[in-house]
């Protein structure tokens, strides 16, 4: 009874959460939303800079009442290192960053390796060695990871590459590790640990 009348209080103090209780259909398109962006970012092929694309593709569809707290839960899980990835991936090249977030994966190159940074500026403007045939849908399919080794023999500057690497390798989940763990731990677990030699 006393759970009843806390409820009924909230309720008619908050229109607000009335209207979220109530509104059925704006729980099931955040939910589907929200599941296929998680299933997208535990593939084992998803990378960090993918992220980015991910969590920006969810803001874009998210609804505007729920916007707000996309934003906060995207402002924790992108650090100016994941930004920096996005804008060293030859397929995004920070496209959907705004400029802060420009600014700060900049500012994250340059404390990273200093002498790198104007070599970004030369990665982003497309000149020489990076020239501009090097981007584009030709170049979709293949990983940052591969197109950056590749580079090492075009040209590239060692020390961006040295710091693109790194950041374009790594991968947005560690779900699939967990996986192998599980795995393992049903091939050698402390019960088959404990069984005897003759076993």
């Amino acid at each position: 009874m006393e759970i009843a009348r806390i409820i009924s209080s909230l309720l008619n103090r908050s229109d607000r959460l009335y209207q979220y209780v109530e509104d059925i259909q704006l729980k099931r398109v955040c939910m589907d939303m929200l599941a296929s962006a998680n299933d997208l970012m535990q593939k084992d092929s998803t990378t960090v800079s993918d992220s980015v694309v991910i969590w920006k593709h969810l803001l874009e569809k998210c609804p505007g009442s729920h916007k707000e707290f996309v934003v906060r839960r995207m402002n924790m899980a992108i650090s100016p290192a994941v930004i920096a990835a996005n804008v060293l991936d030859h397929r995004y090249q920070g496209s959907k960053l705004t400029s802060i977030e420009m600014t700060a994966a900049f500012d994250y190159i340059k404390n990273y390796s200093p002498g790198a940074f104007p070599q970004v500026m030369i990665y982003m403007a497309k000149e020489a060695p990076f020239s501009s045939n090097l981007f584009g849908k030709d170049y979709e399919n293949i990983s940052a990871t591969s197109w950056w080794k590749t580079g090492t023999r075009l040209g590239f500057p060692d020390d961006l590459v040295n710091v693109a690497l790194p950041l374009v390798a790594a991968a947005s989940s560690s779900a699939g590790l967990e996986r192998q763990f599980s795995t393992l731990g049903f091939t050698y677990g402390t019960l088959r640990a404990q069984l005897g030699v003759e076993k």
